[in-house]
């Protein structure tokens, strides 16, 4: 197999879209509207925000400090807000991709809590799995899955993974990659991608998953329950296909360390499957067992575990660290 997927590799055009999802903060004593709604500025163009105080505001704020960091660390950027006109402009360039994190807080009569802004510099990308501009996603029928699903050369599953894989050869060419750490992360499907990527890929230096689809395709004909993609069990033609893109069978393939999250009562991706995965994994492994998750769907609120242990190996591989799992489990649940 790892022949013929290199020559796909070789052949395969990439497609990227750029995929931002940004929180809608919370209420704040000033108003702050950003240049660009989506919070995205080009190299050297102006970033930056409107700011305006509110009605009867006025007489006991009008002096605001602010500081801008590069990357949530080196500060680039002092200055003053002066509101005594109800509203001012906050704005910085910069000529390098990097993220912008903002302070403010107020000057007079005394410092206020702070309040924290974002922008993004010509930053990065995300690969989206149905290589459309999120704008286009609705153009993707719903049962994508099922497309070509009986002959492994027509699947919807050959690109997208040929996608992901084209993805990390461009971030590898940078000039910019410190050639050190590269990650690949994601939740249900993006897990998925992830493990595979992973497997294609060998300048992968950490896989982080959450719940990952696409394991145990055959399960259904052996006594498991299978999940998604939830391919038809009954097709002889469609269970051959499903083994060609199953994580099952790439997993022996990564030997980048493994952070994966299973969730014991999970039915989009059933434990059993990402079990199979994950100890087909020869690399350094840890799981995060979520004993009353359900797919992060249905019980966010169970997400815990995956979410805390999840950031701080992130934090840590984002400042030069290494990610070395935890010892795996043992029987009676002790490290």
């Amino acid at each position: 197999m790892r022949d013929m997927w290199s020559c796909r590799l070789r052949r395969s055009a990439a497609g990227f879209a750029l995929a931002l999802a940004l929180p809608i903060a919370k209420a704040q004593p000033l108003s702050f509207t950003p240049f660009h709604p989506s919070g995205i500025y080009e190299l050297g163009e102006k970033a930056g925000w409107t700011v305006v105080l509110p009605q009867g505001a006025a007489a006991t704020h009008t002096k605001y400090a602010y500081t801008i960091q590069k990357n949530n660390s080196d500060l680039i950027r002092t200055g003053m807000l002066d509101l005594s006109s109800g509203k001012a402009v906050l704005e910085t360039t910069l000529n390098e991709p990097a993220m912008l994190y903002v302070e403010v807080r107020s000057s007079e009569p005394a410092p206020s809590a702070p309040i924290h802004l974002g922008a993004a510099i010509a930053p990065a990308f995300d690969v989206d799995s149905h290589d459309l501009a999120p704008d286009q996603a609705a153009g993707v029928s719903t049962n994508y899955q099922a497309i070509g699903n009986t002959d492994r050369e027509t699947s919807y599953f050959l690109n997208m993974y040929l996608r992901d894989a084209r993805a990390i050869d461009y971030l590898a060419s940078r000039p910019d990659w410190d050639g050190k750490t590269l990650v690949v992360m994601g939740t249900s499907m993006g897990g998925q991608q992830s493990l595979v990527a992973a497997a294609l890929h060998p300048k992968v230096t950490a896989v982080m998953v959450n719940e990952p689809a696409g394991a145990d395709s055959n399960g259904d004909r052996h006594g498991r329950k299978a999940g998604y993609p939830n391919w038809p069990s009954g097709d002889a033609k469609v269970m051959e296909t499903a083994l060609y893109f199953d994580t099952v069978n790439f997993a022996s393939r990564i030997h980048a360390p493994v952070l994966a999250a299973i969730g014991f009562i999970d039915t989009i991706a059933p434990p059993v499957g990402i079990w199979t995965a994950i100890d087909q994994v020869p690399g350094p492994k840890e799981v995060i067992p979520m004993v009353e998750s359900d797919h992060n769907n249905i019980t966010p609120e169970k997400q815990g575990a995956w979410l805390s242990r999840s950031k701080e190996v992130l934090d840590m591989l984002l400042h030069g660290g290494v990610f070395a799992p935890n010892e795996p489990l043992t029987r009676a649940g002790v490290r």
